[in-house]
C-alpha cells in the first residue's frame, strides 16, 4: 500500500505542467477556444531547418492524346443524316409549296369575272363606227401628205375615246412603221405640264445634247419643216390624253403645242382627249384670233341598246365554237339582268366602265351563291354518313383540320365549281343586278361611305390623305403610303398587294374614287411597258367632310390617319 502512494508521488514530481494546467482548468469556468494570432500559427506551423514543402497540387484527368486510347477514331459525317418520320427544314426560301395556292380551282366564273375586269382587253368597239369613220378620214390624208394638224377629241368619261385612239394608233403603227412615229402620253402621269416636252423628246429625240433648257426648241425643230422646198420625212403622230392637266396660268404650253400642229410646215398630228366639250373655245381663244382653230370630234355617252350589245357580244365570245346552244343564248347573265343594268348606267351616266364593274359584282354574287350551296350540301352528306364526323361538323369549334388558303373565305371544295361548263354555269339575274346597282348608285356619297368596310375606308382615308399633300397619286405609291400608315400607327393590319387591289377595285364599283389608265408606252414600246394596275392613276371622289363624318362612327381608328 505503501510502496503505490509513493509511485503516484513520484508521478506527479515528474509532469507538473500537467497537474497545473489540469488544476487551473478545474477552478476556472470552461469557456470557449480562442482563436490564435497570425503570427503564433505562423511559429507553430513552421516547417522545421526553414524548408518550405509545396502542398500538392490536384490534377484534372485528361484523355491520352495517343492513337491507340480508340480502336476506332470518331469523324464527322459526310452525308446528310434526316430523320425518319420527322420533317425536314426546308432547303428554300419558301416556307410553304406552291401547290397549295392553287387549292381554289380556277373555273369558267373566274373567266367571266375577268372578261368585265379593268385589264382586260378592250376587244372590238361597238357602236363607235362613225367617230372611227371621221377619225380616219382625219388621218389618212395627212399622213399620205406629210402635212400636220389637230383634232380636239370631247366626251363624258367612259365612252370610248382612249380605246378608239389606241385602236386606230396601233393599227397606223403596224401599217406604216417606217414613215409614221407615233406617241401616246398620258398627262396626268406628268407633274409638271412642261415636263410634257421631256416626254416628247423621250420618244422622237435622237441626238444627245439639247439646244434649250426646256427642250422646246428643239421640239419645234423636229415637228417643223423650215425648209422652203417641202421634203418627205417622218410624220409625228401624237396623242395627249387628259390634256387638260397641262393647263396653266398663262396656258403656254397648250398654246405652243397647238400651234406647232396648226402650222403650214408643220409634220406633227395632234390628238388631244378630254372631257370638256368646249375647252379650246373657253381657254385658248388665242387660236381663234390667228385662224388656227383644231377640229373637233365629241363622243357621246353610250345608250342602254348600245351598252346591252357590248355586254352581249362579250359574254357570247366565251362560248366555244360550234356548241349547241340557241342563237339568242347569253351565258353566265340573263338576257333581263343585262338590260336592267344597261338601263341603270345609261341613265346615270353612260359610263361603259361602269357597267363592267356591275357585271362582275353580279358574277362574284353567283359564284359566292354557289359555293355557300355546295358547302351545304357537303355537310349534309357527311351528316348523313354512318360514322363519319357529321357530330363534330356541327360545332365550329370541333370542326376537324384542313387547308385553307384564304382565312377570310371558306373552303372550297372542288366537286361543282369544277365541273361547271360555259352553257350549265348558273347566269346572274335581276336581282343580282338590282343588288349591285343599289350599293353603287344609291344614296349620297356618305351614305356609300358609311357602307363600306374597315379596310375600304381606310383606304380610301389614306387615298384622301395623300392627295391633299401630293395631289393625283398612283395605285402602287398608294399601296407604299397605306403600308407604312398602318405599319406606323398599329390600328390595323395591312392588306396584301392583291387584297389591295381588290379592295381598291371595290372603292370604284362603289362609286367613291375614280381610275384612269397611267402613263403608257407607245404602240412600238407596248411590249416594255408596264401598263399594269400599280400605273394607274387614283383620285377621290368624296369631299374630305363628307369622309369625315362617314367615319366617325368608326372613332379614332380612322381619324388619325389624316
Amino acid at each position: 500500500m505503501l510502496d503505490a502512494i509513493l509511485d503516484e508521488e513520484a508521478a506527479a514530481a515528474k509532469s507538473p505542467k500537467k497537474q497545473r494546467r489540469y488544476s487551473v482548468q478545474q477552478s476556472q469556468p470552461t469557456i470557449g477556444r480562442q482563436p490564435l494570432s497570425p503570427q503564433k500559427l505562423n511559429t507553430l506551423f513552421k516547417p522545421p531547418n526553414g524548408s518550405a514543402e509545396q502542398p500538392k497540387q490536384l490534377e484534372c484527368p485528361k484523355t491520352p492524346r495517343h492513337r491507340d486510347s480508340v480502336k476506332k477514331p470518331v469523324t464527322t459525317p459526310r452525308h446528310r443524316v434526316s430523320a425518319v418520320g420527322k420533317p425536314i427544314t426546308p432547303r428554300h426560301g419558301k416556307l410553304f409549296s406552291p401547290t397549295s395556292v392553287t387549292a381554289t380551282p380556277t373555273g369558267v366564273l373566274t373567266t367571266a369575272k375577268a372578261l368585265f375586269s379593268r385589264s382586260s382587253a378592250p376587244g372590238q368597239l361597238i357602236g363607235r363606227n362613225n367617230e372611227k369613220k371621221q377619225l380616219t378620214e382625219f388621218l389618212e390624208p395627212r399622213i399620205s401628205s406629210h402635212s400636220g394638224g389637230c383634232l380636239y377629241v370631247s366626251g363624258p368619261p367612259g365612252c370610248g375615246k382612249s380605246a378608239l385612239l389606241s385602236e386606230v394608233m396601233a393599227d397606223l403603227g403596224a401599217d406604216q412603221s417606217e414613215t409614221v412615229k407615233t406617241a401616246y402620253v398620258n398627262c396626268m402621269a406628268v407633274k409638271d405640264p412642261k415636263g410634257i416636252y421631256f416626254k416628247l423628246l423621250e420618244e422622237f429625240f435622237a441626238e444627245e445634247t439639247l439646244s434649250s433648257p426646256t427642250g422646246m426648241e428643239d421640239l419645234e425643230c423636229l415637228f417643223i419643216n423650215k425648209k422652203t422646198r417641202k421634203t418627205a420625212g417622218n410624220v409625228y403622230v401624237v396623242v395627249l390624253d387628259e390634256i387638260d392637266h397641262l393647263m396653266t396660268k398663262d396656258q403656254e404650253v397648250l398654246y405652243s403645242i397647238f400651234e406647232w400642229s396648226l402650222m403650214r410646215s408643220s409634220r406633227l398630228i395632234l390628238l388631244g382627249i378630254a372631257n370638256a366639250l368646249d375647252l379650246t373655245d373657253r381657254f385658248l381663244p388665242r387660236l381663234k384670233a390667228r385662224n388656227l382653230t383644231p377640229q373637233l370630234l365629241p363622243f357621246l355617252p353610250y345608250s342602254a341598246p348600245q351598252i346591252a350589245a357590248v355586254i352581249t357580244s362579250r359574254l357570247r365570245s366565251l362560248l366555244p365554237d360550234g356548241n349547241e346552244t340557241p342563237g339568242d343564248f347569253v351565258p353566265f347573265m340573263h338576257p333581263a339582268a343585262i338590260q336592267l343594268a344597261a338601263r341603270k348606267v345609261a341613265g346615270a351616266t353612260g359610263d361603259l366602265r361602269k357597267v363592267f364593274d356591275i357585271c362582275r359584282r353580279a358574277v362574284e354574287l353567283v359564284e359566292s351563291e354557289t359555293r355557300q350551296k355546295e358547302l351545304k350540301m357537303k355537310q349534309q352528306q357527311q351528316e348523313e354518313e354512318p360514322g363519319s364526323l357529321g357530330g363534330m361538323v356541327k360545332s365550329p369549334a370541333r370542326q376537324p383540320l384542313m387547308e385553307n388558303v384564304n382565312l377570310n373565305s371558306p373552303r372550297v371544295f372542288v366537286s361543282t365549281l369544277s365541273s361547271l361548263t360555259i352553257e350549265t354555269a348558273p347566269r346572274a339575274t335581276i336581282a343580282h343586278v338590282a343588288r349591285v346597282s343599289s350599293s353603287s348608285f344609291g344614296g349620297s356619297s356618305i351614305t356609300r361611305v358609311k357602307m363600306l368596310n374597315l379596310q375600304q375606308k381606310a383606304v380610301l382615308c389614306c387615298l384622301a390623305t395623300t392627295e391633299k399633300s401630293n395631289g393625283s397619286v398612283t395605285i402602287g405609291k398608294l399601296f407604299d403610303v397605306y403600308t407604312a400608315l398602318c405599319k406606323r400607327e398599329r390600328l390595323i393590319h395591312p392588306l396584301s398587294s392583291t387584297e389591295f387591289r381588290d379592295v381598291v377595285a371595290s372603292l370604284e364599283v362603289a362609286g367613291v374614287v375614280n381610275m384612269i389608265a397611267g402613263s403608257k408606252g407607245t404602240p412600238s414600246k407596248r411590249g416594255r411597258a408596264s401598263g399594269g394596275m400599280e400605273e394607274k392613276r387614283i383620285s377621290t371622289c368624296v369631299r374630305e367632310m363628307d369622309l369625315l363624318t362617314a367615319v366617325a362612327d368608326v372613332g379614332p381608328i380612322l381619324t388619325k390617319l389624316f
